[in-house]
């Protein structure tokens, strides 16, 4: 009878000891499922570094007609009479071909230079290549050299290096050029050639055979500050109107962009003493937007939507900017929109950032439901990851998981105790029976 019942103090022991292990794995499984969910709250959107003018893999060839060389070689402008004579069939092969030559066969080749450098021995291996420059027009002439053929469009360009290029075109320009106009000229190299140019006088200088002269303007250096001055003539938008971007604005402060970029130890400073734009500053600029523009910034928030956009001739040569609209839970339903010099992969850009920038204008836009709404615009440097400060009820449930982790802790400390003790007790008590049982049997054995 009692090993039967140490039997059963047994097994009863094995059971709550397998419910109280049951527990501990359901409870710690729980316990850290909930951390792990907790952690991806707190860490969402982590991002990697955004890329900017991103390199991606070799790119193909471009598509551009096939340059009959051997043609080409029968070219000559060695001497000073050579240089007078324009060849019939290498003009009009390279005159065909042009008309072919758009700007984005250029812009994919990375618009290549010509050498004006090089002794001009050398430039006759370039014959045949597509070439881009630009520059202040010197003269422009409509003129037809050859009677009952089409008239031709010819070209002095004072190029930004200071070099001069004659430039001819089969197609007029889409609009009405003057001496002193900034125009940007896509054309194959034909050859040196020399003629007379009004004001000038001859002029000696390799010639390009390209398929139409299009409307550039000056280059400029980028600003180390915001200029107020240039920036007073930009409008915001009022209540319920559509309005543009103001471009010479934006490239201006792409500009001082562009400098922040390269000088971060004078902007950096700058941008940690600016003020972060919060709500009532919000209110404030939206009200007076004027009063703000060219003020630096901190931005906070998580992009929603991003582009990239080719460029239009500009005066800091840029080839693309980059455009995100970002949301911010602690500005309302108002969008930000940022912009940036160059290729900024804005796509990239996960979770909480940083921008750090200055105000250009309001923009007002429809959105997508037909609603007439305004956003703020800026110009941005970049992007930086912030660690987002956890939510109240995070907190709250963390300090919740611990004390119930500390509970646990405690009844099951508890219930080992208890355990332990009865298991004890019960124990004594079976060995004081048997004592006394086996007291009497030595009694009478010594009897």
């Amino acid at each position: 009878m009692p090993s039967e019942r140490l039997q059963q103090l047994q097994a009863e022991m094995a059971r709550r000891e397998k419910r109280r292990l049951v527990t501990i794995v359901v409870l710690g499984a729980f316990a850290l499922a909930l951390l792990f969910q907790l952690d991806l709250f707190r860490k969402e959107g982590a991002d990697e570094a955004p890329v900017q003018e991103t390199v991606g893999q070799t790119e193909p060839p471009v598509a551009l007609p096939e340059v009959d060389h051997d043609l080409l070689a029968r070219v000559r402008d060695a001497t000073p009479e050579e240089r007078l004579e324009l060849e019939p069939e290498p003009f009009a092969h390279l005159s065909r071909l042009a008309l072919s030559l758009l700007p984005s066969h250029l812009d994919a080749l990375g618009e290549p230079r010509f050498p004006f450098d090089e002794a001009p021995a050398g430039w006759s291996a370039r014959r045949g290549e597509p070439f881009r420059f630009r520059g202040r027009l010197t003269s422009f002439d409509e003129l037809v050299r050859v009677e009952g053929q089409s008239p031709e469009f010819w070209a002095l360009i004072e190029t930004e290096d200071g070099h001069r290029a004659w430039y001819v075109t089969l197609l007029p320009p889409e609009r009405l050029f003057e001496p002193g106009d900034w125009v940007v000229a896509d054309g194959y190299y034909l050859k040196r050639h020399s003629r007379p140019a009004p004001e000038v006088g001859r002029a000696d200088a390799p010639l390009f055979v390209g398929r139409q002269l299009r409307p550039s303007v000056p280059p400029e250096e980028p600003a180390p500050r915001p200029d107020l001055a240039r920036l007073t003539s930009v409008s915001d938008a009022k209540a319920g109107e559509v309005n543009d971007v103001d471009e010479d604005a934006m490239w201006h402060l792409f500009g001082v962009a562009r400098y922040a970029q390269t000088h971060p130890e004078e902007w950096n400073p700058q941008f940690e003493e600016a003020p972060w734009l919060d709500g009532p500053l919000l209110d404030r600029l939206v009200e007076s937007p004027a009063a703000f523009r060219g003020q630096a910034f901190k931005i906070g928030g998580m992009v929603s939507q991003a582009y990239t956009v080719k460029a239009d001739e500009n005066p800091l040569r840029e080839h693309w900017w980059s455009e995100a609209w970002l949301k911010n839970n602690f500005l309302g339903d108002m969008r930000i929109q940022v912009l940036t010099p160059g290729r900024f992969d804005f796509t990239r850009v996960r979770g909480p950032h940083r921008f750090d920038g200055w105000f250009l204008q309001l923009h007002g836009y429809e959105d997508r439901e037909g609603n007439m709404r305004a956003a703020p615009v800026f110009v941005v440097t970049g992007a930086t990851p912030i660690e987002a400060p956890p939510q109240p009820f995070v907190q709250q449930m963390v300090w919740a998981l611990v004390v119930m982790v500390v509970l646990l802790a405690g009844f099951l400390f508890f219930q080992v105790r208890r355990d332990r003790r009865e298991a004890a007790a019960v124990a004594a008590r079976l060995s004081e029976r048997r004592r006394q049982r086996q007291a009497p049997t030595r009694e009478r054995t010594e009897d």
